[in-house]
Formats: C-alpha cells, sequence, structure tokens
C-alpha cells in the first residue's frame, strides 16, 4: 500500500533526524517528550536499539534509502562499542543522567564546539546538527538533522569523528550492566539478520559470539533458561519472552549461517518452551510451571515496547513449523493465535507483533 509506505518512511525519516537518535555515536534514546520528537528521555536501552535494527534494515532492504542502513550500522556498531559484555553478550541499558543532569553527557553548547572543533568545522556542525547560542535544555542544544550538507560528506564525517572522540572524555553516563536473556535474544536477531542483509562478515561474528554466550551461560541442564547474568552468574527462572526471543535470535543466526547447531539448539529450546509454559485453554502462561507460587499465573497479550511472550512464541513456532513440516508447531501457533482476532480488530497499536 503506497501510502502505508509514505507514513512508515516519514515517521523512520523523522525518527533518525531528530534527538531521539545520537546523531554522533549512534542508537536511540528511549522516547521523545516533545510532539517535533526533539527533546528526548536521554536513556538508551538494549531492546530499542535491537528493535529499532531491525525495523530500519527492513525498511532498507524495502526501500533501498542509504540513510536506513546508515542507521543500522551506526546503531549495531554503538552496541557493540559501548554496550556488549567482552565474553558477548549485552548490557541492558545506559542511563540518562550525566553529571547530575539528564543528557548532559549528549548535548552541545556552541563554545564546546569550538574547544573541540577547528573553527572552520564549528560553523558546519551547528548548520547541520541545530546548535544555536540559546539551545534547548539550560542553553545546551540537543543534536538533530536539520540540513544536508552531502556536499562536504567526507567534511562532515570527520568532524562528527573529531566531536564524538571528544565527547567521550566526559566520562559514561551509569550503565545497568545485567545481561537479560530475553533482550539479547533480540540483539542476536538484529546482529545476525543485519549479517545476513549486509552480507557482513563482522556482524555474524559478533551474532556468533553472542550466540555462544547465550547458550554457554544463560542455559542450564535440560534446555531450561535463565532469566539475567551478571559478573559471572545466573540467576532467576527464564520467563516465557526469555525464551521465545532467544529462539528467534538463534533462528535468525542459522539462517545467517546454515550451522544446524544454531537451529538445534532453538528448536530444545522452544520444546522446553512448550513443555513448561503452555495453557491447556491454548497459548503460554508468561511464568514456568517450576516457578515461583503467585497469587495467580500470569498471561500477557499486549505488546507493549516489547513483544508480549504469546506473541514472539507464536512467531517462532511458525517459523519453526516453517522448517521443520511438523504441525505439532502449527498447531501450537494456532491455539495461541485464534483468539486475538477481536482484540487485534479494537485495538491493532497495541498488538504490533501479533500483527507481523
Amino acid at each position: 500500500q503506497p501510502e502505508v509506505m509514505v507514513q512508515i518512511e516519514s515517521t523512520l525519516d523523522a525518527m533518525a533526524a531528530g534527538g531521539m537518535y545520537d546523531q554522533l555515536g549512534g542508537g536511540f534514546h528511549r522516547y521523545a517528550t516533545d510532539e517535533a520528537w526533539l527533546i528526548p528521555h536521554f536513556e538508551k536501552t538494549l531492546y530499542d536499539n535491537a528493535q529499532l535494527a531491525r525495523c530500519y534494515l527492513h525498511a532498507w532492504q524495502a526501500t533501498g534509502k542509504p540513510r536506513y542502513r546508515a542507521v543500522v550500522e551506526e546503531t549495531l556498531d554503538y552496541l557493540q562499542r559501548e554496550m556488549r559484555h567482552p565474553d558477548g553478550g549485552f548490557f541492558s541499558a545506559e542511563d540518562a543522567d550525566f553529571d547530575g543532569r539528564e543528557g548532559a553527557y549528549y548535548v552541545w553548547t556552541l563554545e564546546e564546539l569550538h574547544a573541540a572543533l577547528p573553527a572552520e568545522d564549528v560553523e558546519l556542525i551547528a548548520t547541520t546538527y541545530g546548535v544555536t547560542a540559546q539551545g534547548h535544555l539550560e542553553g545546551a542544544s540537543v543534536l538533530h538533522l536539520v540540513a544536508d550538507s552531502g556536499e562536504v560528506d567526507d567534511r562532515l564525517q570527520a568532524a562528527r569523528a573529531a566531536l564524538l572522540a571528544s565527547r567521550r572524555k566526559r566520562g559514561r553516563p551509569l550503565r545497568d550492566d545485567k545481561i537479560l536473556a530475553g533482550w539479547n535474544g533480540m540483539a542476536l536477531a538484529a546482529l545476525a539478520e543485519a549479517g545476513r542483509a549486509l552480507q557482513s562478515e563482522r556482524y555474524i561474528a559478533a551474532a556468533e559470539a553472542t550466540g555462544e554466550f547465550l547458550l554457554r551461560d544463560l542455559v542450564r541442564p535440560g534446555h531450561r533458561l535463565y532469566h539475567s547474568w551478571k559478573d559471572g552468574r545466573a540467576a532467576g527462572n527464564g520467563f516465557l519472552d526469555d525464551y521465545a526471543c532467544l529462539v528467534e535470535g538463534l533462528l535468525a543466526l542459522y539462517q545467517a549461517t546454515f550451522q544446524e547447531r544454531w537451529f538445534i539448539a532453538a528448536r530444545r529450546l522452544a520444546d522446553s518452551m512448550v513443555e513448561s509454559f503452555r495453557r491447556p485453554a491454548g497459548g503460554f502462561y508468561d511464568t514456568s510451571s517450576d516457578h515461583e507460587a503467585l497469587i495467580t499465573r500470569p498471561r500477557s497479550l499486549q505488546d507493549s515496547p516489547t513483544p508480549c511472550g504469546n506473541s514472539i512464541s507464536a512467531t517462532v513456532l511458525l517459523k519453526i513449523a516453517a522448517f521443520t513440516g511438523e504441525g505439532r508447531y502449527w498447531t501450537l501457533a494456532e491455539q495461541t493465535l485464534a483468539p486475538m482476532g477481536l482484540l487485534l480488530e479494537r485495538a491493532p497499536l497495541a498488538f504490533g507483533q501479533w500483527l507481523w
């Protein structure tokens, strides 16, 4: 539908040009606080960036726009540069606050530009990224793309690199260094898909390192999954979305490499998920059968910033059914999807993964 693509591209263009996107270091902040999408809440999360990298990758595949590919690469490079544990997993988030103020790490004054750049580059950066004397936050400006400087791409790239190096001297925002199974499954899927689509051995290697880490340190005997890992210690029963997201990431890695071991691991985890989370009336509970006792066993259906466990479970079961030709996976997915039709009609924006 042409009108749908117009809406999609307008949204993606505005997000990538606005203050939600880190114009120097790549990656997205969590959300905008204004209608112009200029002033973000400056926290960066793994789940946002993993999902948005895939979104822009799919948009690049559909449209061929170079800007979308650049956003994919800059976002994945940010995750590997700033959010990756040396063993291969990814941390959860970076804080919005720095030096006692939200966003202080990311914003710039004209005086700071003059201190970091040659005089001839200050006007280029200020004009391209909207840095003004009055600024947006206490006299400092949020970088956002306001002018196309295509004729000086090389010079602009060099100025951006110099500015990024200067910013890194400020230190770093505090980081939530938990490694969560589900969010890492999303990052694994993004890296593997990008590696395949962009023919990038670098991203495939990063995906393989992530897959190795997750299978080694977050999977326990019986193909059961831990929820989190920190400082060498895994803890907590995995939730439904942990299993389903990791299965999706492993399937993407299998499609990128055609190494059977990744598919075998994905299928074993999916079978364990069905055994431990299946609801007799169809679909799945959010907690496993051996989870700590709760007043009621939760079952989430609405997709929010991340897909709910049931929607992503249906997705991976359909994929495994297609790979194996085994009807039992198709039946499980169908039973999960069956009750959702009326809800999707009433509130489609609350059920993004279900619609996908």
